[in-house]
């Protein structure tokens, strides 16, 4: 979302970072788009929603063309709250909550907020079952790495099978079996 408002050396690093050199804004945003829509309407028996979202201080305006490409193409909202106000952090949490069948119920806080000027958010909510279920006793600790760098063992799954990869010169994805008749998701 916000490689739309990127420009210069930024929007170069990130097209890098994230494997879109050579795409132009609009085949990014159709993609996404696209990807979007294509995983909302896989198998009926799968509950997904993705809640994206960018939260802005009072009084900073992004572009109408940024707020419709956000809007348009990432099923975004684009607001802007009073970060200093403690009730900030209620609103933002209670549209996640909202969006994440109430999974995910607090993502900020108001001491966050006080340091920010923008936030974008990124939640995924799904319910599905998976057409080839993790095996628990395959399940081994394994290093969990923290954003301080720090590591802590942790229980991971493990699984191994064939799966299909898509490379495009819209993108790359990974695909993965769901549901009861086996949809293709993509990641």
């Amino acid at each position: 979302m916000t490689y739309n408002g990127a420009e210069g050396k930024t929007k170069e690093l990130m097209a890098e970072t994230l494997g879109l050199s050579g795409l132009n804004l609009e085949q990014v945003n159709e993609s996404n788009a696209a990807l979007i829509s294509m995983q909302k309407s896989l198998d009926p028996k799968v509950d997904l929603a993705i809640a994206n979202s960018i939260w802005m201080q009072e009084g900073i305006v992004p572009s109408a063309e940024f707020i419709r490409l956000i809007e348009e193409n990432y099923c975004s909202v684009v607001a802007s709250l009073e970060f200093n106000d403690p009730v900030a952090a209620e609103i933002i949490n209670k549209w996640v909550a909202d969006q994440t069948n109430e999974r995910i119920s607090k993502l900020v806080s108001a001491e966050l907020l006080q340091k920010a000027i923008m936030i974008l958010i990124n939640a995924i909510y799904f319910k599905g079952s998976w057409m080839n279920r993790f095996d628990e006793g395959k399940t081994q600790p394994g290093p969990f790495i923290r954003l301080d760098g720090s590591r802590k063992q942790h229980p991971m799954m493990h699984q191994s099978e064939n799966t299909i990869i898509s490379k495009t010169i819209y993108s790359r994805q990974l695909a993965c079996r769901m549901g009861q008749d086996g949809s293709v998701c993509t990641c």
